[in-house]
């Protein structure tokens, strides 16, 4: 099983009270990017990629319209960060 699926079934109470901190979102476009999270859609400025740990630049995630994204928020539905790709 992906372990981001199974990350995902251990919050999957939280999600549903709309408290948890780890959600998913689908990517309606790359360029520009546009997610949509629950009835929300968010752009550029509020999904942040994790940088590679090894050098300076963006870990390489290759999406596409229509992915599901694995996403964390730690300051209220402001920003996220991608975590994976479902």
């Amino acid at each position: 099983m992906n372990p981001y699926e199974e990350l995902l079934k251990v919050t999957e109470t939280e999600q549903k009270e709309g408290s948890s901190i780890i959600t998913t979102g689908k990517v309606l476009s790359v360029s520009p990017l546009k997610v949509q999270v629950g009835e929300m859609e968010y752009d550029t400025e509020d999904i942040k990629f994790l940088k590679d740990i090894y050098s300076d630049t963006v870990s390489p995630l290759q999406i596409k319209s229509g992915d599901v994204l694995l996403l964390i928020t730690l300051d209220g539905r402001q920003t996220f960060y991608v975590i994976g790709r479902l």
